[in-house]
């Protein structure tokens, strides 16, 4: 235990419960209570709409706050990093996923099944469209893209080109990549699409994830110019990813074919159906965004953008969770190689995500065809998808925005009834 963890008094006029574990509950004015543990240290705070929670080591991990309709979850990993979701009485909901990216979400009326986010990341507004699964009392959602190539362009992607393309990325004095070196280096050229979107996924996870140094840096974050001895991204996992591009890609090759015969009067079946996830044809994950996943019951660690993870079970456990193996991670992220499980939902987000910044990248390379030394493909016009399209909303920033100020009024709120009547 940290020896320098504040040990929580109560307020005056205070009625105290002793538990059985040894902790007490502190009971106030306006329905607030303290929880503390057998050394007094708190661990829980909560009033009317509000309960927070704390870690072993006295740091906010967690607070739930209903206000005026909206159900508003704070979350903070163990690298510091905070995450916000409210949902509002209309069921719709907006969601804080890190600095630079957040999306507001809701259901399309005249397609049940369906709902439609507005993303905003990096001040950039991005409409897109899910289709809604139900499976075991738990909500899955599944990318579906509003355009696609021509087929024949899918098959160039996951297809060899004539020579390797030697390709020069433009980054070395990029900061995210100075900051990445030891980790990542990009190959010297490249002999499929497949190969060279791989660099370009990972290198675009990472810049998203880079935080500046002059930022307030968290303690627990590792400071790249202290980190020793950096594992960098095996080939092998490379290699792995480029064929899971390009079963991606031959999979948009098919949907590509059938796009324009979508019925939005008849959808696809969605209910008890197995996330997609859990196809056993897919289990290589890139993280796209930072999350949280247990090496135990108790313990925790932190994935980011531009780490590996690998599926190591098809059944789910206990938690709505299944088996993970982490292939790749930077200074400060779960180590290489540790076993962990992940929540099946957030499993499928970032499968998700991968999906998107695929399609993406296969966009990226149609634009360079015939430049820089990417050879000239088939044809790339792009044509409709009735299934992935959907209005977007003008306020989506706005609302996150909001949702922003809301979060750090809350934690400031959790702060002011916490701190006060704390001593060292």
């Amino acid at each position: 235990m940290n020896s320098s963890r504040p040990v929580f008094v109560p307020p005056p006029k205070t009625k105290s419960v002793v538990l059985p574990d040894g902790g007490a509950v502190h009971r106030g004015s306006g329905g607030r209570e303290w929880q503390v543990d057998q050394g007094g240290h708190l661990v829980r705070y909560s009033k009317s709409g509000l309960d927070a929670r704390f870690s072993n080591h006295g740091q906010l991990t967690q607070a739930h706050v209903v206000h005026h309709g909206t159900d508003m979850v704070l979350t903070r990993d163990v690298r510091g990093h905070w995450q916000a979701e409210a949902v509002h009485s209309d069921h719709s909901r907006a969601v804080i996923l890190g600095s630079n990216r957040g999306f507001v979400e809701h259901k399309i009326a005249a397609r049940p099944g369906y709902v439609v986010r507005n993303y905003v990341i990096e001040g950039r507004p991005t409409v897109r469209v899910y289709r809604a699964y139900a499976y075991r009392n738990i909500n899955y959602f599944l990318y579906v893209p509003v355009v696609y190539f021509q087929p024949l362009f899918y098959r160039w992607l996951y297809s060899r080109w004539s020579a390797p393309v030697d390709y020069d990325w433009g980054w070395s004095q990029d900061p995210w990549f100075v900051a990445s070196r030891g980790y990542f280096t990009p190959d010297p050229s490249y002999p499929t699409p497949s190969s060279w979107m791989t660099d370009y996924l990972i290198a675009e996870n990472l810049r998203l994830a880079f935080v500046p140094r002059d930022k307030p840096q968290n303690e627990s974050e590792p400071n790249p110019e202290e980190v020793g001895n950096v594992m960098e991204v095996p080939p092998e996992v490379k290699q792995a990813f480029s064929e899971e591009i390009g079963s991606q890609l031959t999979e948009m090759e098919a949907e590509s074919k059938a796009a324009g015969s979508f019925d939005p009067k008849h959808p696809p079946a969605t209910n008890e159906q197995r996330p997609p996830v859990l196809d056993p044809k897919h289990r290589l994950v890139m993280v796209s965004m930072n999350v949280s996943v247990n090496t135990s019951p108790e313990e925790t660690c932190a994935l980011s953008g531009g780490d590996f993870i690998a599926r190591t079970g098809d059944e789910i456990l206990e938690g709505n969770k299944v088996g993970i193996s982490v292939l790749a991670s930077k200074p400060g992220d779960c180590p290489y190689g540790s076993a962990a499980t992940i929540e099946v939902s957030v499993l499928q987000e970032l499968s998700n995500e991968t999906r998107s910044q695929v399609h993406a990248a296969a966009g990226v390379l149609a634009a360079k065809q015939g430049a820089s030394g990417i050879p000239v493909g088939p044809d790339s016009t792009l044509h409709g998808a009735p299934e992935g399209a959907a209005a977007g909303d003008a306020s989506a920033e706005s609302q996150l925005q909001k949702l922003q100020k809301e979060a750090q009024q809350a934690k400031d709120e959790i702060k002011e009834g916490t701190n006060a009547s704390a001593e060292k």
